[in-house]
């Protein structure tokens, strides 16, 4: 099964994998006792002798170093010295250069690099596809700011800062298209050597031409180089040049050299001038005489097409057909073909950081020499083309190859290798890594296993006696025997000699077997797809599935602690720990991340980690689980592999590339992420395939290709991205500056279609070697501006990002983005700062770029507009008040007479109101004292009803609410609290008409029961609203109590107001009928309540009034449950402290608010 067969098989089998068995016991030890086998049981295993396996070259570009050639040095060495015999003293000539400044050129959006899927090696490209100007480079250069400069064939050279490319050609004042050479001198001026052009000199800004009538010998400019006084020294076609800043002085046969078709020229350490000659040989120059080195004195060749001097002051010779001649001043050490060397052409050398020697050769790529053995890159291992014209290392270590036809490709040499079919592999997917006790390192694959010792693979498949093709997993138990899982048919073990194959019917429990370990005892244990786990301790097959307890069949991770337990990663029944007689197993109910795991490791410290498929990594302990998932940076949650290596740091294998998971106590954890651009060919790992071998690299398995990556030679750089600002942009549209300083006076514009003039424009200098202007100032109509900014950061250009703000508009930094760009639009006039700051690989942010802008208002906003608007508008104030003024006093005098007029016929209308106001203030009054009349007095009150209150608060003059009280006899009393249908002057006309029922009940019908009162009031009422032309629906609400004050017992029936009793401070509601009094379409008979009351039990009957006030902090209603608990607060206080509270209270509660509805509230004690 593949990744893709087991996501089918995943989807087929929901009921295995997808829940938890209900009855599984998780974060408790439960004994197991596994199911034993009976060795005569079960039949023994099939034998087979092994077959030789297939041999396959592991490395075909490697190339072991043949005996080289060697010549000593000839004893005497041809020497000519300046001024002797016939040797001419050099010309010194002034040379005045001609200055050309015409602007730059709009910058080139670079594309992704370009890189081969089949290559071995982490080699990608750029070429015109890219943005490159040209696919012919001839000499590539970095200078201090980190950009690289290509020197191309027709295209003149570009510019390159890892997102753009610049280029420069005669139409922006390069002396030439066609350029053989560059070089960056230490004041930072790049330098050109043209093809019959002479120099170009570049300073940022302009150009300066020399060429042969300013002293240079040729115009054909091969090479250049630069001694420590910062003189420039020139390979020309006629000889060498040197150039002091002022003067040219030249050398040529005249002056003694051998020849003068000079390809190469290089600087030692102690200022001797190397001179590569074609058909010359090499010259060294020491400032008085030329010592030649050619055939005649042991060199290889006299057709020197390169020569470099090397880190141990080693010069290397590059031929044209006799390979590369070292020479280390005493003899001349020859390399060829035939040696190892890929091609005799050798047309650039340079060396890297580690001493390694590198040659591009005309048609067999490059090479790379660490003196032992050749390393050949051609289209093979990924490069674009064999003709390798130039070579760089950049500050990163990255090695660049100029080709000439297809561009420049990269190679970033601590990067990963990609092993392969066509590297020697019997398949690209690789499901197990393993190293022997010999060293040697085994592969398991879907067409057999693969041995592989450095140089070779030894294949082994079915043809040789393996169990099947397929093979999950491997491991060399303690007696050396080689164990394969095989997926179909159980495992095979092989001694070197013969392949025994065990499956189910020699007593494993499956036959799809996922992984294999060997713990400190030495007994062999097999994870299976679907039948659990096979322990094998040489004699016996133990079985542990389901049934014994494990939380689920499928096993796909097995590993053993320092302790000594064993750890099992189910799939779907999370992690399950042994100890050797009982399981305890950890799933999502215990934190665990997801109930599916896949991989497990035991770090350097004990610490068990658990990769799951799809809920990334646990970090485990019994006590707690943490973990971590994309939202902590991981590039994927599926966590096929992990891995430690030599420095502690957590290597995982994802479904989406590869995590760096480092855990610092000073720095926290920093996640590093690999992929595609990294050099990987897969980005999608295989289960459990890596393995750190001890030469200190790790392997892994991906779906495309085995990947290894050299630990002794990866290191991340500890640097920042190198920031600048490149450019900025107006109205989303190039503008150069430098050309714009021509026409700062002028009706210059933007485009071609717009109208925006750029004569606004101002600002003090251009950066050089950017289109970026100092202090910038612009007018309001440019105010649409767009920032470019590049990081450089050779090591990985992909993973750069960048932060910025415009301060004075933004309050804060933006988020971290990888665009290079930031919009404005529509900046309001002001000034501003524009800041950006980088980080790369290393986690580290780069120091902050600044960029000061001003955007100036139009001239209506400006200070003296502004100004000007104040005085005018002084001017016309003063004018309309004046104005004003005058018609004021005009229609003062009018006014006047008209207003002694209308006041006394004011005087007249306040008079009558008020005598119509106080007429009716004294007919309502003369009601209140009515209504007054026939409520019952205090005395009568007191008479009748030892412990009370009654709280009655209208809200106008009369009210709706009132209180009636009826004495029987000595012994029964009848108390009611009535609330009628509105309040103020309808209200008491309806309470009139409600109190009188009430009396005529009882007096005249001869009444006490409180139920059969309520009947009897709602007739009354009913009665004698009918009576009106109109439909009258008013009533009233009450509460009417009934009270033996020689028994306590007290009848109660209600309309809508319930009773209220506290009692031994418990509160009990005795309910009201939900009916009025009064029309109502569902009338019933009041039901009449009878208690026997104790003595101190407080009796509440109530309006709605209190309740439904509005008030407090949010002006809400005060509502019963308040009212409720108020009362069981206070029951136990005198009942005149009882008003005085509720008073209080209601006060306090309304606050600001008006009185909504009368209040009535009779407390009574018994």
């Amino acid at each position: 099964m593949d990744k893709v067969e087991d996501d089918i098989q995943h989807e087929q089998s929901e009921d295995v994998f997808t829940s938890l068995p209900p009855d599984i016991i998780t974060n408790e030890p439960v004994q197991i006792q596994p199911k034993v086998l009976d060795p005569d049981s079960i039949a023994p295993p099939e034998v087979i002798k092994a077959g030789d396996p297939i041999i396959q070259i592991a490395h075909s570009n490697i190339k072991n170093v043949e005996q080289p050639i060697i010549e000593l040095l000839a004893p005497s060495l041809p020497t000519f010295t300046l001024g002797s015999d016939s040797i001419l003293q050099p010309e010194v000539i002034e040379a005045h250069g001609l200055k050309k400044e015409l602007g730059y050129n709009e910058p080139v959006i670079s594309s992704k690099f370009d890189f081969n899927d089949a290559a071995s090696y982490n080699i990608q490209g750029i070429d015109v596809d890219q943005g490159l100007s040209s696919s012919y480079i001839m000499d590539i250069l970095e200078d201090q700011r980190g950009n690289l400069w290509f020197a191309t064939w027709t295209a003149g050279v570009t510019m390159y800062n890892g997102r753009t490319f610049i280029q420069f050609d005669e139409s922006k004042g390069l002396r030439s298209n066609y350029i053989w050479t560059i070089h960056e001198d230490k004041k930072g001026q790049i330098w050109f050597g043209t093809d019959g052009s002479g120099i170009s000199a570049y300073n940022g800004h302009t150009f300066t031409e020399y060429d042969i009538n300013d002293g240079l010998a040729s115009d054909l400019v091969l090479d250049i180089a630069e001694d420590e006084d910062g003189n420039i020294w020139f390979a020309t076609g006629e000889g060498i040049s040197m150039f002091d800043g002022t003067h040219f002085t030249s050398y040529g046969k005249d002056q003694g050299m051998s020849g003068e078709y000079v390809n190469s020229i290089k600087i030692d350490v102690d200022g001797n001038v190397w001179c590569g000659i074609a058909g010359g040989g090499v010259n060294k120059f020491d400032g008085e005489s030329f010592t030649h080195y050619t055939v005649n004195e042991g060199l290889i060749s006299n057709d020197v097409s390169t020569i470099y001097i090397d880190s141990e002051e080693n010069l290397w010779v590059g031929t044209e057909s006799a390979g590369i001649c070292l020479y280390d001043g005493y003899s001349f050490i020859t390399y060829q073909e035939e040696m190892g060397l890929s091609n005799n052409y050798i047309r650039a050398i340079t060396e890297d950081d580690y001493g390694n020697m590198w040659f591009g050769t005309n048609s067999g790529g490059a090479c790379m020499f660490n003196r032992f053995e050749f390393k050949n890159f051609t289209v093979e291992e990924g490069m674009s083309n064999n003709s390798i014209w130039s070579l760089l290392e950049d500050s990163d270590g990255n090695i660049w190859f100029g080709t000439f036809g297809a561009g420049a490709n990269v190679y970033n040499e601590r990067s990963f290798e990609n092993y392969s079919e066509k590297q020697g592999l019997n398949d690209h997917i690789v499901r197990d890594i393993y190293q022997d006790q010999e060293g040697f390192l085994w592969f398991t694959t879907n067409n057999g296993v693969s041995k592989y010792d450095g140089k070779t693979f030894q294949h082994y498949t079915e043809e040789q006696g393996l169990g099947l093709n397929k093979v999950r997993a491997m491991h060399q138990d303690i007696e050396g025997n080689y164990w394969f899982a095989t997926d179909g048919n159980g495992v095979s073990k092989f001694d070197g000699e013969t392949f025994m194959n065990y499956n189910t019917t020699n007593g494993m429990s499956g036959n799809n077997v996922l992984c294999i370990y060997e713990n400190e005892l030495g007994d062999l244990w097999f994870g299976t797809y679907l039948d659990g786990i096979t322990r094998y301790d040489g004699y016996t097959f133990s079985h542990f599935t389901v049934d014994q307890g494990l939380a689920n069949n499928t096993v796909q991770a097995i590993i053993q602690d320092s302790i000594g337990q064993m750890y099992f990663g189910t799939k779907g029944g999370g992690l399950t720990v042994f100890d050797g007689q009982h399981i305890t197993n950890y799933t999502t109910r215990e934190n665990l991340s997801d109930n599916y795991v896949i991989s497990l490791h035991e770090d350097s410290e004990g610490v068990i980690w658990v990769g799951t498929e799809g809920s990334g990594l646990n970090k485990f302990d019994t006590d707690s689980i943490i973990s971590y998932n994309v939202t902590d940076g991981l590039s994927n949650n599926i966590i096929w592999s992990i891995i430690e290596d030599n420095n502690g740091d957590l290597w995982l294998g994802t479904e989406k590339g590869l995590n760096n998971f480092s855990m610092d106590d000073s720095l926290g954890l920093t996640i590093t992420s690999f992929g595609k651009l990294d050099g990987l060919k897969g980005s999608d790992f295989y289960p459990n395939s890596v393995c750190l071998d001890d030469e200190n690299r790790i392997w892994w398995g991906t779906g495309k290709a085995l990947a290894m990556l050299d630990l002794n030679k990866y290191e991340q750089i500890k640097k920042p991205p190198f920031l600048q600002i490149t450019d900025v942009r107006l109205d989303q549209t190039f503008v150069d500056y430098r050309k714009l300083e021509d026409f700062k006076d002028s009706a210059f514009y933007l485009n071609e279609t717009s109208q925006k003039e750029l004569k606004g424009i101002k600002f003090s200098e251009v950066e050089a070697f950017t289109n970026t202007p100092h202090d910038l100032e612009l007018p309001y109509y440019l105010n649409h501006v767009t920032f470019y900014f590049s990081g450089i950061d050779w090591s990985a250009p992909h993973k750069v990002r960048y932060q910025y703000m415009l301060k004075g508009h933004d309050d804060d930094w933006s988020p971290i983005l990888t665009d290079n760009k930031a919009v404005y639009t529509n900046i309001p006039s002001g000034e501003y700062i524009f800041k950006v700051r980088a980080i790369g690989d290393s986690q580290i942010w780069s120091e902050e770029s600044a960029f000061h802008l001003t955007v100036h208002p139009p001239w209506w906003k400006t200070w003296w507009a502004i100004t000007l608007y104040i005085i005018l508008g002084g001017v016309l104030i003063f004018l309309v008040i004046r104005f004003r003024t005058k018609k004021l006093l005009q229609n003062q005098k009018h006014l006047e007479s008209v207003v002694t007029q209308r006041t006394s016929e004011v005087v007249k209308q306040k008079e009558l109101v008020e005598a119509k106001n106080k007429e009716i203030t004294d007919s309502i009054t003369y009601a209140q004292r009515i209504q007054n009349a026939i409520l019952p007095t205090k005395h009568q009150i007191d008479s009748c009803l030892n412990q009370n209150f009654f709280y009655y608060r209208p809200k106008d003059i009369v009210a709706g609410d009132f209180y009636w009280l009826e004495e029987i006899n000595d012994d029964e009393v009848l108390l009611a609290a009535a609330d009628c249908t509105g309040h103020g002057v309808p209200g008491a006309m309806v309470s009139v008409v409600c109190n009188n029922a009430l009396n005529r009940t009882v007096r005249e019908f001869k009444l006490n029961s409180p139920g059969d009162i309520l009947n009897k009031v709602r007739d009354l009422v009913v009665e004698t609203f009918n009576t009106s032309e109109t439909e009258v629906k008013d009533g009233m609400d009450i509460s009417l109590i009934s009270l033996n004050k020689k028994t306590n017992k007290i009848k109660y029936a209600g309309a809508n107001n319930d009773l209220y009793i506290i009692r031994s401070g418990e509160l009990i509601i005795i309910p009201a009928d939900k009916q009025p009094i009064g029309r109502y379409v569902a009338e019933k008979d009041f039901v009449e309540h009878e208690l026997q009351l104790s003595k101190g039990d407080c009796l509440y009957i109530f309006t709605d009034g209190y309740m439904d006030q509005f008030g407090g902090p949010k002006g809400k209603k005060f509502k019963y449950s308040a009212f409720r608990k108020m009362l069981e607060e206070i029951h136990e206080k005198s009942m005149e402290e009882q008003e005085n509270h509720l008073n209080k209270i209601m006060n306090h509660w309304m606050g600001r608010y008006e009185q909504l509805d009368d209040i009535c509230v009779i407390g009574l004690r018994i």
